[in-house]
């Protein structure tokens, strides 16, 4: 017997159930001593072709992610800058101005913003993120009777807690952003349904015991897993691969900003989670999240220190391409004196001239000639003992700071109250 060659397809088959599954066909043509002859295997590739559109979906969604990230960077410049030019115009004003209302709605736009940059960037999972160990019973039970509140009566609002008590590393208020998104697309989802159900269980998984869970994402471990389950009008197919995505939506013009599903997403993922959707039209739609368990139980106190804001007349070295007029303004006012560089290589040299001259280096984490972090290594060798401040309007940066970290600096990140960075300046002096 001899091979003479081989060809593959694939198409759909249908099994003895009426079920459709995905095949490979193996048509290999053999030389038999006596006549030609085909041999023809089909293997089922469900599993394969599963496995690898959810590869292609986190690739993609990873894109989106680092253009968003780099987005809501430049977005967040801008933003420090309108604030600092706020922060000027109001200090202009005679006390009863009329332009102070005008002003006062601009500083609501702008933090309106703020909040909407820091969706994108949670979604992004680049938003710095302080996290705590806590019961996720505990809050989810807390967290679902404050929703309960803003629920209409018509809608059955079920939540089924397991009796273990399991403990997650996250921050609360991310999670809590995240939960009422996911309850408010519910609520939205069941609105013209006869008999609205939102069904919310919680219950501990392990990975070897998995049956009918399909995420390739999911690693061998110990999981507690929240299901937000609802009997709205469902999810089209055509849909499902993109409900995640920034600004994607399907409800109507001024119904909601797209975010929603997109911060969710980021939520999870900067929890080291993984978020399941199953929905079909009609029938509903059934949100599986699975984080992590951890063994440590201990709640970690939040400290919380509030320094009281100082003029200051110390000498400050303000590097950065991008908002630099704003900040000069604001600190020159503040009583500090300024030496200004757009870059590392123009800060080095400055350094290297004026060294004892300068009391503090406030530095942006990215630049075009030389990032901030390589800056503050640069400018410790010159004087160890000089404090640094970074500031950073996006944090897709912080793990390369958090990696590399070899100089002790105070991180500020925009668009920041300028009042909290002249606290951290005064802080980072009186050490």
């Amino acid at each position: 017997m001899k091979q003479v060659g081989e060809a593959s397809f694939e198409t759909d088959f249908k099994k003895k159930d009426g079920s459709m599954f995905k095949g490979e066909v193996v048509l290999t043509s053999l030389d038999l001593e006596e006549e030609a002859t085909v041999q023809c295997a089909i293997r089922d590739i469900t599993e394969k072709e599963m496995l690898k559109g959810q590869l292609l979906q986190a690739q993609k969604m990873e894109a989106i992610g680092t253009l968003v990230g780099g987005i809501a960077h430049d977005f967040n410049n801008m933003l420090a800058a309108i604030d600092g030019n706020l922060y000027l115009a109001r200090g202009k004003l005679e006390k009863g101005h009329k332009a102070a209302e005008k002003l006062a709605n601009i500083e609501q736009l702008s933090k309106r913003a703020a909040e909407m940059v820091q969706q994108l960037l949670t979604f992004a999972r680049k938003g710095h993120v302080e996290t705590s160990i806590f019961s996720l019973r505990t809050f989810i039970e807390e967290a679902f009777k404050l929703s309960k509140t803003t629920m209409p009566k018509n809608i059955v609002h079920i939540c089924e807690l397991c009796p273990e008590d399991m403990f997650i590393e996250g921050n609360k208020t991310m999670l809590q952003q995240a939960l009422m998104n996911l309850l408010n697309n519910a609520r939205d989802a069941v609105a013209d349904s006869s008999d609205p159900e939102i069904h919310c269980s919680l219950k501990p998984i392990e990975v070897s015991n998995m049956e009918g869970i399909q995420n390739s994402e999911l690693e061998s471990g110990h999981y507690a897993c929240l299901t937000v389950c609802d009997n709205g009008h469902g999810i089209a197919r055509e849909h499902m691969t993109s409900i995640f995505e920034p600004f994607f939506s399907t409800k109507a013009v001024g119904k909601g900003t797209g975010l929603g599903l997109s911060m969710v997403y980021g939520a999870v993922k900067s929890h080291h989670g993984v978020i399941d959707v199953e929905s079909e039209t009609g029938k509903g739609t059934v949100f599986h999240i699975y984080f992590p368990q951890q063994v440590h139980s201990e709640e970690l106190p939040l400290n919380v220190d509030v320094k009281q804001i100082e003029q200051g007349s110390e000498t400050i070295l303000l590097v950065d391409d991008d908002v630099r007029t704003t900040t000069y303004e604001v600190l020159k006012g503040m009583g500090y004196e300024l030496l200004t560089a757009s870059g590392g290589h123009e800060a080095l040299t400055m350094m290297e001239q004026r060294q004892h001259d300068i009391d503090v280096m406030i530095s942006d984490v990215i630049m075009p000639d030389m990032g901030g972090v390589e800056l503050a290594k640069r400018v410790k060798q010159i004087n160890k003992q000089l404090p640094v401040i970074l500031t950073s309007g996006c944090d897709m940066d912080l793990v390369a700071i958090d990696e590399g970290k070899q100089v002790e600096y105070v991180l500020v990140r925009k668009p920041f109250a300028f009042e909290s960075l002249v606290q951290a300046i005064r802080l980072s002096l009186n050490k």
